[in-house]
């Protein structure tokens, strides 16, 4: 081996270093996959966990709380799950976070990360809803509705 094929070989690994650093850069930057901002949501036509369309009717946040005893509900919103916090259904969902009107919900038996409507962010960011959702909720006298899909 020459010298000039040690400097080349160098000067290849020195290239590659520098674009990993680049990419590692640019994928730091944009934050988590490039998401939306935190939070950040838009008004629209509520659409199901799996990005369907609902063909049922649904109910409000407020009015889903004049449903007495053990019902399945349809109910629209914007959904807010955090890694370390509780699942909330919203009627508004602010960029800093705020989850105005929430329902709290036990989401234990859906995979939420599997939901094609939900946005991903870093951290304890969690999952939200981008557009209104759909949710299709079991009320539970004394207990905190169960989400079903």
């Amino acid at each position: 081996m020459t010298r000039c094929d040690l400097l080349s070989a160098g000067d290849d690994l020195l290239v590659r270093v520098v674009l990993f650093v680049v990419v590692l850069v640019l994928l730091i930057a944009s934050g988590c996959g490039g998401s939306p901002d935190p939070y950040e949501t838009e008004p629209g036509a509520a659409t199901r966990l799996d990005g369907g369309k609902p063909h049922l009717r649904s109910v409000t946040i407020a009015n889903s709380r004049r449903v007495k005893g053990r019902q399945v509900i349809f109910v629209r919103g914007y959904l807010l799950a955090p890694r370390d916090d509780r699942t909330r259904l919203c009627s508004r969902l602010e960029k800093g976070g705020a989850c105005r009107d929430a329902l709290v919900i036990d989401a234990s038996r859906v995979n939420l990360d599997a939901s094609a409507v939900l946005e991903a962010g870093c951290c304890s960011t969690g999952l939200w809803s981008h557009h209104p959702v759909v949710l299709r909720l079991q009320t539970r006298p004394g207990q905190d509705p169960l989400l079903l899909g």
